[in-house]
């Protein structure tokens, strides 16, 4: 698919979802490739053939990241200058390549043009720095209707003592230099492209009522168990944004030391729907290994990673997802008689229904029995029940039942692993 084919993104009329121009749904199924930058044409090609035939539609990268230094592969830096700004055009033009080669697979892309801690050091004189930055960069994606801006990677990273405070210290004057990024990239791009942040808990403590933030993004790396009640909270402000859930926990990524566990396929499963049934417009995986484009003799490699289990499972996500009109899709908890369960359990029951009442969705995060308060759904119409598979994406029919009453549903298995998705829809 050549990138001129792919429709621009923009917010849907009622504000939850992302649609293409013209008002068909979008769902963003993306994956982070923050360090693509690093990659050969051929691994870069490598890569996007193997995201697009496993459905992912978006792909998280950076532009520029300074950790270990800032050039690509060919040891091209991205600025002949910082005073003013001049972007050295060897550097962009790979840039260039690896955006015009997602578009050509399918995929749009979410770039990100620094990372937090670079907002205030990158430029001897930020403010205005980074409005020209964003601009030159803006300006040069313009005609591209495939890229996403990311505003800025990790914001609350801007002050050094990050760890300790998060984002709770974050002054006016820090604020100040995103917004100064985010107006040049606006400036450049005329409002041809959807613009978000990346955070370290959500874009909306500092940016929710910003004009230029078309959608909030979360993150909730290894705490997965924030997952629902992160989007669940931003679903929940006003005016109605779309989020979801950017930077959750890398598949093969644990860390013992601050007591988080080893993301499985199963915890990348779990993120996913905990977040999509409580309100997500789409969700972002990642695995431990590609996100930095790790290469021998280091492990997992970037092709390892690239491998991993929950990753293939991701397409089955989509699947389910547009198997449905989504984008009247509600997340309720209501539906759910029976006991809901903690996230910090891995017992946790997430459900959403269409506002007709013409589907629910509820996830089962060890499979057993939900009961369900059927009343909500079917308009007087009865349902048909089927348990979706979330490792394969098949589908077992259960047979008919009647929406006006209560009812009890046994997965096919219990136990940690054993996650499905019971899907009504009324007929």
């Amino acid at each position: 698919m050549a990138a001129a084919q792919l429709a621009r993104l923009t917010v849907s009329d009622g504000g939850r979802h992302l649609a293409r121009e013209g008002g068909a749904p979008f769902f963003w199924l993306g994956d982070t490739a923050w360090c693509l930058y690093k990659m050969n044409p051929a691994e870069v090609a490598q890569y996007m053939a193997d995201r697009a035939a496993k459905r992912f539609n978006v792909v998280q990268a950076m532009a520029i990241r300074t950790h270990g230094g800032t050039a690509n592969y060919r040891g091209d830096e991205p600025f002949t200058g910082t005073d003013p700004v001049r972007l050295h055009e060897a550097y962009w033009a790979h840039i260039d390549a690896i955006v015009d080669l997602a578009g050509e697979n399918g995929l749009y892309v979410a770039l990100a043009t620094m990372w937090g801690h670079n907002v205030n050091t990158l430029f001897p004189n930020p403010a205005h720095d980074n409005y020209e930055y964003g601009r030159q960069l803006g300006q040069r994606y313009a005609g591209r209707n495939h890229v996403i801006w990311i505003v800025c990677g990790e914001y609350g990273k801007i002050r050094a003592d990050w760890a300790k405070t998060k984002d709770q210290q974050i002054t006016e004057a820090h604020l100040a230099l995103f917004r100064a990024l985010a107006r040049g990239l606006k400036a450049g791009h005329g409002g041809r492209h959807l613009m978000t942040i990346h955070p370290i808990f959500s874009s909306s403590r500092h940016f929710h009522h910003d004009d230029w933030l078309d959608f909030n993004m979360e993150q909730t790396w290894l705490n997965f168990h924030a997952c629902p009640g992160r989007v669940s909270a931003d679903y929940q402000m006003t005016p109605v944004k779309p989020a979801l859930n950017g930077e959750p926990g890398y598949e093969g990524m644990g860390r013992p030391d601050l007591a988080k566990e080893v993301i499985t396929p199963w915890h990348a499963r779990l993120q996913a729907y905990w977040c999509l049934f409580s309100g997500a417009c789409g969700h972002t995986y990642g695995a431990d290994g590609l996100w930095q484009f790790r290469c021998p003799p280091k492990s997992p490699t970037w092709t390892e990673a690239m491998a991993y289990e929950g990753g293939a499972q991701m397409q089955h996500v989509r699947a389910l997802m547009e198997s449905v009109p989504f984008g009247k899709g509600v997340p309720d908890q209501t539906l759910v008689a029976s006991p809901i369960g903690t996230p910090k359990d891995k017992t946790y029951v997430a459900a959403m229904r269409a506002q007709d009442g013409s589907f629910a969705l509820v996830y089962l995060t060890q499979g057993g029995s939900v009961t369900l308060e059927l009343e909500k759904l079917g308009a007087g119409r009865p349902l048909q029940a089927e348990w979706f598979d979330p490792r394969t994406g098949a589908r077992t029919a259960i047979g008919e039942q009647a929406a006006a009453a209560t009812a009890s549903f046994d997965a096919p298995s219990r136990g940690a692993g054993c996650d499905w998705v019971l899907v009504l829809a009324a007929q």
